[in-house]
């Protein structure tokens, strides 16, 4: 498996270590892109654009284009009975980093427009 990091310019290269994956994976804020959530009546929506630094896709498709690094996933926390585990609404794989962000918007419309409700925490990064 190859595994990839994101350069100065935000661009990703592969990393031949897993080890040094495995730290920038955890330290790296760049890492996390786009968190947007907001209240629906039955509880919090949260969509989240993340750079993951591998190929989302199964081993048998990789090396056809360019690798799928980036997801965007889509949770609902309901509000009751609290601490209940979220719903998955939804999830996306991204082969740029242009249509990551693309796509986070596309999701975060169309959830709403589904389950309605304003996001609070815009469309910045996490």
């Amino acid at each position: 498996m190859e595994y990839f990091i994101l350069n100065s310019r935000g661009l990703p290269v592969i990393e031949p270590d897993a080890r040094v994956w495995d730290l920038w994976h955890r330290a790296d804020p760049r890492r996390h892109m786009l968190c947007t959530d907001w209240e629906v009546e039955d509880g919090l929506v949260i969509v989240e654009t993340c750079f993951q630094g591998f190929d989302l896709r199964p081993s048998e498709q990789r090396g056809d284009g360019h690798p799928v690094l980036w997801d965007t996933a889509a949770t609902l926390y309901p509000n009751d009975p609290p601490g209940r585990r979220g719903v998955h609404l939804g999830l996306w794989w991204w082969d740029s980093d242009t249509a990551a962000r693309m796509g986070h918007e596309q999701a975060v419309h169309d959830i709403q427009m589904e389950w309605g409700g304003d996001e609070r925490g815009g469309n910045g990064s996490a």
